[in-house]
């Protein structure tokens, strides 16, 4: 179609004209409009609260400015429990533990309001959203036991809304009301609330013939006194999970390694010590940084503490770990809680109380970014949700390996712009490279080792190169910048790629309004050598 610029391809006589060529992009595009975002839509965080009365307080804060953008009360947010941006970040899903729902607020910014989407039978408790497979999960106290239950997450299904799956009620860990999702999606695990040395671990793949089954970890050792379960995080390989245990006097974590089936020693003298404790009481919440070794960890305090908030560094061994508190003495993260991560994973959001504060703050030097008051009124500030652009993805896979640049290439600028379906951008690549896009249904992490770097699509996997036809030939090079220029004539902007309805073969077809594809760039880099890009994971609806 030649160049066009942005400013053209995004107005709505623009989509009308080109419906015949575009077909389900026109739709997607069409639906960003009409949900407001095509005035470039910036990054938002939502907060929820637990107070007295039967509409709990939210509000929806701008990152970058620290102000608020929206702020309500609603009973889809009473007791909310859970909270998570979804379907390419274009609604939040919202859980009330008091009402039994689940709610899906649209549009995500100024004016926001609350649908209904789903009653549980029981009160459900944490909320995790499985882009993949397109369903939500929520651990459900159903008054006979807790239940992990699976809702069918994809607007065009028949069943979209409904629970669709559960694990059974589990009796043996007694209560549970902390657990957490794999990102790939294949496996959950719950910690008890009063913490008796096990786990119970769910197959939630779908395509395995355990699907929703647990089982139990053996018991751990060395682990002292009475600590209560507080939160659940699992490495993106699924090969690690590790668990914020919350003591009056000190906050533990302790590590199970799911590959070997066994606890992770921590003293390289003593064996048997299988927990890292740091002297700060009531941790709350802990966010693994991807790519990295380290985590984000927040908590209360006891009562002669201020809350905090620091960095766990697991150390290359499990014996080298190390802890940074951030603002150590300032008294500024009281009752810290609701922590989040940026999708970068560069800066985290907690809520704080005395005073009600949002905080947005920098993972490695621990300076407080922004701080955004909140009413005195505020109850307890319990979950959050930060979100990116809409529309721009979600990466995995990194960061990537590093190129002979030193840096490692990435496709976080990609973007729902440009005539196609979305706009996939390289940085950060090697000058002068030549490289293409592939595209997959499934995404496999760490990925597999091909010469400098990772491959982390599934079989089978689409080139977007000459073989597979001029609109869909992503063939470019990097510029000395390390920017991805297209040299096919795909792209409306030069650089990167806009990727269109129809996908290369393998796998063929079209895609589709409500399906979910990964993207990775291969590039060659000095010598014989050859790398990739971090992948991307896109929603299209």
């Amino acid at each position: 179609m030649g160049f066009i610029p942005k400013d053209l391809i995004m107005s709505r006589q623009f989509l009308l004209n080109t419906a015949s060529h575009f077909l389900a992009p026109v739709l997607l595009v069409g639906a960003l409009l009409s949900m407001g975002f095509a005035q470039g839509p910036h990054q938002a965080i939502f907060l929820g609260s637990s107070t007295s009365g039967g509409a709990d307080p939210w509000w929806l804060i701008d990152p970058f400015t620290g102000t608020l953008i929206d702020s309500g009360a609603d009973v889809a947010t009473n007791n909310c429990f859970g909270a998570s941006f979804a379907h390419g970040d274009q609604q939040l899903l919202a859980l009330s533990s008091l009402d039994d729902t689940l709610s899906v607020g649209t549009p995500p910014g100024l004016g926001m309001g609350f649908t209904l989407l789903t009653n549980f039978i029981g009160s459900p408790y944490g909320l995790a959203v499985d882009p993949w497979y397109q369903r939500y999960l929520a651990m459900v106290n159903t008054g006979s036991g807790f239940d992990l239950q699976v809702v069918d997450g994809n607007p065009n299904s028949g069943t979209y809304g409904q629970v669709i799956a559960s694990s059974g009620p589990l009796l043996a860990l007694g209560l549970i009301e902390r657990w957490g999702l794999s990102p790939p999606g294949r496996i959950a695990v719950a910690v008890p609330a009063l913490f008796n040395g096990t786990l119970a671990v769910y197959d939630t793949d779908p395509s395995s013939p355990g699907y929703m089954t647990a089982i139990s970890t053996p018991s751990t050792s060395g682990t002292p006194g009475i600590a209560i379960g507080t939160s659940v995080a699992i490495s993106a390989d699924e090969s690690m999970v590790t668990v914020a245990l919350a003591a009056s006097l000190e906050t533990l974590f302790v590590r199970y390694d799911l590959l070997a089936g066994a606890w992770v020693d921590v003293d390289p003298v003593l064996p048997g010590v299988q927990h890292i404790s740091i002297p700060l009481g009531i941790g709350h919440r802990i966010r693994l940084l991807p790519g990295s070794n380290e985590a984000i960890v927040c908590g209360a305090g006891h009562s002669s503490q201020h809350g905090w908030i620091g960095r766990l560094d697991f150390g290359v061994t499990p014996d080298q770990w190390s802890f940074t508190e951030f603002g150590v003495g300032s008294g500024q993260f009281s009752d810290a809680n609701a922590l989040s991560l940026s999708p970068d994973s560069a800066y985290s959001f907690i809520g704080v109380s005395g005073p009600p504060r949002g905080l947005v703050i920098d993972n490695q030097t621990g300076n407080v970014i922004h701080s955004v008051a909140l009413p005195s009124s505020t109850g307890s500030l319990v979950s959050s949700s930060w979100r990116g652009v809409p529309g721009s993805g979600d990466l995995f896979c990194g960061p990537a390996a590093p190129n002979s640049s030193g840096q490692s290439t990435t496709l976080a600028q990609s973007d729902f712009s440009g005539p196609g379906l979305f706009h996939l951008e390289a940085r950060q690549g090697p000058p002068l490279q030549f490289g293409y896009f592939l595209m997959s249904a499934g995404l496999e992490e760490p990925g597999l080792a091909v010469s400098q770097g990772f491959l982390c699509l599934k079989a089978p996997i689409g080139r977007y190169n000459s073989v597979a036809g001029p609109s869909l030939n992503s063939l470019g090079r990097f510029d000395a910048s390390g920017t991805f220029q297209n040299l096919s004539g795909t792209s409306s902007v030069f650089s990167g790629f806009d990727l269109p309805a129809a996908a290369p073969s393998p796998p063929g077809g079209v895609i589709l309004p409500g399906s979910t594809w990964a993207f990775q760039l291969w590039h060659r880099d000095q010598g014989n050598a050859s790398n990739f890009s971090d992948a991307l994971v896109v929603q299209f609806y």
